[in-house]
């Protein structure tokens, strides 16, 4: 079988089209940014204001709560790119609702295991009856489950409605949650407003770490779509 080299490829973002001549590979750039935002989230955590109950915990929480709102802003968008997709039958959309549910996804198991951490060096422990923790994980299996189910067929606008389905189930299990130890929307909450300040900077800055991996996954997953077509 023909093998074709993957740096033939030129990636149009727009119109998730290709062509076949020489480009310096947008994975190095994409790669280079995620890089500047990991190393200005490292400065953000540093500069951030410790808080008088947990210390220099809070500055994990404050890596928490940005990858959980990222994680549930991708599940939003995956919804509404399932529901487009499915009505307007375009392949291009496919590709993004794939790319947003599994960036969603990642970033939910980030999210899981700084709480676990979080949970541990707050509390003293992991308290597995905490509501909190049991959802998170019950959204881990629905959406894995539906996103295997998706991957099951080929046909992508049926995929691209599974990968919608499996963004609602996350909301709607998240609208379920309630809290035993877990403080209600401490951040918000804070007088403070540098902790404000700074939970929200680093907030943007796990979002858009989100949106550099979504367009790194749509890139790859055309590319390789594009590929198997032409080896075929």
């Amino acid at each position: 079988m023909l093998s074709v080299p993957a740096h033939i490829f030129t990636y149009n973002l727009s119109f998730g089209s290709l062509s076949c001549v020489k480009l310096p590979s947008l994975s190095v750039k994409l790669g280079l940014v995620a890089l500047l935002l990991i190393l200005l989230l490292l400065v953000l955590l540093l500069l951030s204001p410790a808080e008088a109950e947990l210390n220099w915990v809070v500055k994990l929480v404050y890596l928490h709560v940005g990858l959980v709102w990222s994680a549930l802003l991708f599940y939003a968008a995956s919804v509404l790119l399932g529901a487009a997709t499915f009505f307007t039958k375009r392949t291009s959309l496919a590709f993004w609702t794939e790319s947003f549910i599994l960036t969603a996804l990642v970033f939910w198991i980030l999210y899981f295991v700084s709480s676990l951490l979080v949970a541990y060096l707050a509390w003293g422990g992991i308290n597995w009856a905490e509501p909190r923790l049991r959802i998170a994980v019950e959204v881990m299996v629905a959406v894995a489950v539906l996103i295997a189910l998706a991957l099951i067929g080929e046909e992508r606008v049926k995929r691209a409605l599974c990968y919608g389905l499996a963004g609602l189930a996350a909301w709607g299990l998240w609208l379920t949650r309630t809290s035993m130890l877990h403080p209600e929307q401490p951040i918000r909450r804070s007088p403070s407003l540098t902790i404000k300040v700074f939970a929200g900077s680093i907030f943007l800055d796990v979002l858009l770490l989100a949106v550099v991996l979504a367009v790194f996954l749509r890139f790859h997953s055309v590319l390789s779509s594009q590929a198997r077509v032409e080896v075929g």
